[in-house]
């Protein structure tokens, strides 16, 4: 738990219907006790007219540090993925390469 220091940056995971298998980016305001670590939310908002960010109380195993960024890879059918769509990343898998280098992503949720 050493990375989840104050001010990390980090990607969360939630186990909300309609959520599970997603990951946003956020931040770490403190540890709190219980393996609990206050975060706040990059992406989501408590209030979306005043654009305050969401901030949640988790359990240290819903953190993880933020995933590296692919840019210039050759992704192929049946290929495990995270795909960023509606504020956050979503797991996948690659279910079809158009020739003009789209996918197609099933995603399990």
């Amino acid at each position: 738990m050493d990375y989840f220091i104050k001010g990390a940056e980090v990607e969360i995971s939630s186990d909300e219907d309609g959520f599970r298998g997603s990951w946003f980016a956020g931040t770490v305001i403190r540890k709190l006790k219980n393996d609990k670590i206050l975060v706040e939310y990059k992406t989501l908002m408590q209030d979306d007219l005043r654009k305050i960010p969401l901030r949640e109380e988790i359990d240290v195993v819903q953190l993880r540090p933020p995933a590296p960024r692919e840019t210039h890879r050759e992704f192929k059918v049946s290929e495990e993925v995270d795909v960023y769509f509606n504020d956050g990343w979503w797991e996948g898998v690659i279910t079809g390469v158009s020739k003009t280098g789209k996918f197609a992503v099933f995603f399990r949720s």
